[in-house]
């Protein structure tokens, strides 16, 4: 099979197509620049995002495409960009005879100011323009991929971390290695992590498998794990005398009372509220539908996954 994959250079593209050299499949990297990926034995192919720029489409067909290019947006013509990038892509996949697509979008889709549990099963709530954004992209992928017979799946995951992470998890690694982790309320809320190597197997997994189709899964580690405990364990691995500290939980509050207040005023403050409810939410989900669909076995990726981010932070520096 030729499995075709956007965002190339990133984190969870790497991954994608580490994996997938080890195997008989023939992965096609999407790059804007054919000299800007270092991996071997994958071929190229030119393409522009978000515009639909792009080599002659000639040559041998593609069985598979994952999508994993996006941008984080911040306005609104930020979140506009991941739409245009999908249709185009979608279209991409139709013309090059694409029989199975992968798109990956977020839990954050499912909101993120909550406390407990969510599975496939919860409506999507998304409060801010990233989340906004995947949810359209994941109704451009249903709408185009049944108008054109094109069997699709949709990945869910986590808070995603791993080598070439770019996210959350690095910025905590690196102030860790600084010598001093400032965190919200006492550390014992949870979070729901997706290691780039479980979330790659799946996205091969669904590009490859004839069965399970259009379906949405959620992709997220076995176990959720406290900000306590995540950042006791990077200390462990870059800098065990670091010092943490906890702004209590009441100050927090207090902090999200007058940010609110001053937005309402037009002089919103540099840290917004939402991002400090978010911090301190219990963001936990499930992969038991995934796991049950594919008849697999839950694996904790964690603290290999964990290890190779820090030794990638460790060569990058």
């Amino acid at each position: 099979m030729k499995i075709a994959i956007t965002g190339a250079t990133g984190c969870l593209g790497r991954e994608v197509l580490r994996l997938l050299s080890k195997t008989p499949h023939t992965p096609v990297a999407l790059v804007r620049n054919k000299h800007s990926l270092d991996i071997s034995c994958v071929e190229k192919f030119k393409y522009s995002f978000p515009s639909a720029t792009r080599e002659s489409l000639a040559g041998e067909a593609w069985d598979a495409l994952i999508h994993t290019a996006a941008v984080t947006p911040a306005t609104s013509s930020d979140y506009s960009i991941n739409l245009q990038m999908t249709a185009n892509v979608l279209e991409l996949s139709r013309k090059k005879g694409v029989r199975r697509f992968v798109f990956i979008s977020s839990c954050a889709v499912m909101g993120d100011l909550y406390d407990g549990l969510r599975d496939e099963s919860y409506e999507p709530q998304p409060n801010e323009e990233y989340s906004r954004s995947k949810l359209a992209c994941e109704n451009i992928v249903h709408k185009f991929c049944q108008a054109n017979n094109i069997s699709y799946t949709i990945l869910r995951p986590g808070l995603i971390y791993g080598p070439y992470d770019r996210g959350p998890l690095q910025k905590i690694i690196k102030m860790v290695k600084s010598g001093l982790f400032i965190g919200l309320g006492d550390g014992s809320n949870k979070k729901s992590l997706t290691s780039v190597k479980w979330l790659a197997e799946a996205a091969i997994a669904c590009s490859i498998e004839a069965y399970n189709t259009n379906n949405i899964y959620l992709i997220v580690d076995p176990t959720p794990i406290s900000m306590h405990e995540l950042v006791e364990k990077i200390k462990l691995r870059v800098n065990p005398r670091a010092k943490t500290l906890w702004i209590p939980h009441w100050f927090c509050l207090f902090y999200v009372a007058i940010a609110n207040a001053m937005e309402k005023v037009g002089l919103p403050l540099p840290v917004t509220s939402h991002s400090i409810l978010k911090f301190l939410s219990n963001n936990t989900y499930s992969s038991s539908r995934y796991l049950q669909h594919f008849n697999l076995k839950p694996t904790d990726l964690f603290e290999e996954t964990l290890d190779r981010e820090v030794n990638w932070l460790k060569h990058l520096n």
